[in-house]
């Protein structure tokens, strides 16, 4: 949807197609734990409008319901479900992701469900008002997996949060913070089974066995919230592949004419320097941007991310930027009125990650921050407010973390200053 309405903007008035398998239009994928749970509306689902809307605003035929299921990249056909085979000018794939699920269990089966889609959160609401279910088993300590887990808690509905890894949020918490969040949880009476991946199921008497090694739990649904995979298995052999679909920094992939964007893809990561599926909406939106102003015929670039995540469940507000399986020191710090938490990690004297638990104003000042730091250590900065600024933090950042409750060499520290005083803060403060 941003690449069509960057298409747009750059003054095409090309004929445009918009093909999708849903038949409902572009949805927020984090949005749908929010309508199972009834925080939100149905149409709320939908932030970018109707299809009508659409259509009409930016002169777009959409067309439904669709699968294509196959592409020629030499001749820029695409291929569909029903034998047609039609040709374009230029292309942007913006499929997404598909859940993952594990080869023994059955998504035909009534009482198994995933979570990504609205026809996914509507399935599951439509479950728990008619069933009644005693018990759900959440497999996958994920975003969301964890909203998921919330969602039947505020349903009224018991249930099991099991992870394969040791730790809540294994690809965006420090161990710290996940260590918390994990107490946090049990004493909510959250029942947990981390590092118990599930290994098999069996559904027999209105009944689920979920099997947990050589544990057996019994349940009268499961949720599967296992991660995703891109959707790009419609065009192998036709593009550079690894997870997703490989493009450069204008979003163009091996193919000319061919642009990708969002879950499907893989685009810069900056701390790594990687092409890696990123997995943000806020980067979606962005590669979106790039990719339909250059389709367009402009020169745009994506320049990259790092990774980040914010989210709040269950009276919690969890802030990650950073790659944090980055191996580094440990820095934890919590202020005196222990309202919030935080565990940073530096290598090589430079902060690489942080969690911030209970938060979100100091978070989001330090996910600036890193971004800043990394983009400055890549050369990639762009549009810096304040000419000749090489530090992360300024003064004002500096103050808000203060006010927060951080220690001035600790900050200096965030802000990509170490010095000998900050060194001092290596230690754990309670």
């Amino acid at each position: 949807m941003h690449g069509l309405k960057a298409v747009r903007a750059n003054g095409s008035e090309a004929k445009i197609d918009i093909f999708s398998r849903a038949k409902e239009p572009a949805a927020n994928p984090m949005l749908t734990t929010y309508y199972l749970s009834g925080k939100i509306s149905y149409e709320q689902l939908f932030p970018l409008g109707t299809q009508e809307e659409i259509s009409k605003q930016y002169r777009a035929d959409f067309k439904g319901g669709v699968e294509i299921i196959g592409l020629d990249a030499a001749s820029k056909a695409l291929y569909f479900s029903d034998g047609s085979r039609e040709r374009y000018g230029r292309i942007l794939i913006a499929t997404g992701a598909a859940p993952v699920v594990p080869p023994f269990c059955k998504i035909g089966s009534r009482r198994v469900f995933t979570m990504r889609t609205p026809q996914d959160a509507i399935a599951i609401k439509k479950f728990v008002e008619t069933e009644k279910p005693r018990h759900c088993v959440v497999a996958g300590a994920s975003m969301v997996g964890i909203k998921a887990a919330e969602s039947m808690d505020m349903l009224g509905v018991p249930y099991t949060l099991a992870d394969l890894a040791p730790g809540i949020f294994p690809h965006a918490a420090t161990p710290a913070i996940a260590k918390e969040i994990a107490r946090r949880l049990i004493c909510r009476g959250a029942d947990l089974r981390l590092g118990a991946g599930i290994t098999g199921l069996k559904e027999y008497g209105g009944k689920l066995e979920v099997r947990f090694g050589d544990r057996v739990q019994e349940t009268d649904m499961l949720i599967l919230c296992l991660g995703t995979r891109p959707d790009v298995g419609w065009c192998e052999g036709q593009l550079d592949l690894d997870k997703g679909i490989l493009v450069a920094d204008t979003m163009e992939t091996s193919v000319p004419g061919i642009f990708a964007a969002g879950d499907c893809c893989q685009a810069l990561e900056l701390q790594s320097g990687r092409l890696r599926p990123l997995g943000l909406w806020a980067s979606a939106r962005r590669q979106g941007e790039a990719a339909g102003g250059n389709m367009a015929g402009g020169d745009f670039r994506y320049r990259g991310d790092i990774l980040q995540n914010i989210t709040r469940f269950m009276d919690m507000d969890f802030v990650s930027a950073g790659d944090v399986s980055i191996p580094g020191e440990s820095v934890f710090f919590r202020p005196r009125d222990k309202k919030w938490e935080m565990e940073a990690i530096f290598k090589d004297g430079a902060l690489c990650a942080f969690n911030i638990l209970g938060n979100v104003s100091a978070g989001g000042v330090l996910t600036a921050s890193l971004a800043k730091l990394v983009k400055l250590t890549k050369n990639v900065l762009e549009n810096i407010s304040g000419t000749g600024d090489l530090s992360a933090l300024d003064a004002i950042r500096k103050g808000i973390l203060s006010r927060h409750g951080l220690e001035g060499s600790l900050i200096d520290r965030l802000s990509g200053q170490p010095t000998g005083e900050a060194a001092s803060c290596g230690k754990r403060n309670d």
